[in-house]
């Protein structure tokens, strides 16, 4: 009986057992939130785009209307490069057709859920996304 209550046979796979849940939520956590920034750097190079197209235009003197609509294929084509469905997307373009020396703002709006993650944050914070944004302000030329 001594020999038994001394025995430590099987005392790693149990520590193993209570850690490798810990371990990996933390290797998941850090693969959704690079693929979070990854997908945020997506659109600050899509507002980028967009927000360049709109200032070249504006130089010239194309009408409001189809400059806008430049300005979103462009964010669009962006988008959909990087696997991003670009109808979830929401641009605003304040500024964007004003003139010479006038500021041009493209903004975008993305709403992201986290796959693996989801359902702990859900379940943690009531609540199991996120919105990315950005914004990019060129001066008109």
């Amino acid at each position: 009986m001594k020999r038994l209550k001394f025995a430590r046979r099987g005392q790693a796979v149990v520590e193993f057992a209570l850690v490798l849940p810990l371990v990996l939520i933390m290797v998941i956590s850090v693969f959704e939130f690079a693929r979070a920034w990854n997908i945020q750097q997506v659109l600050t190079d899509a507002a980028r785009e967009g927000a360049r197209v709109a200032v070249v235009g504006a130089g010239n003197e194309e009408a409001e209307g189809p400059l806008k609509a430049k300005v979103a294929a462009k964010i669009d084509d962006a988008l959909s490069v990087a696997g991003i469905d670009p109808s979830k997307a929401t641009y605003t373009m304040p500024g964007v057709g004003d003139g010479h020396d006038q500021p041009a703002t493209v903004q975008i709006t993305l709403p992201h859920r986290f796959l693996f993650l989801g359902p702990l944050m859900e379940w943690t914070l009531d609540k199991s996304s996120l919105t990315l944004r950005t914004s990019i302000t060129m001066r008109n030329e």
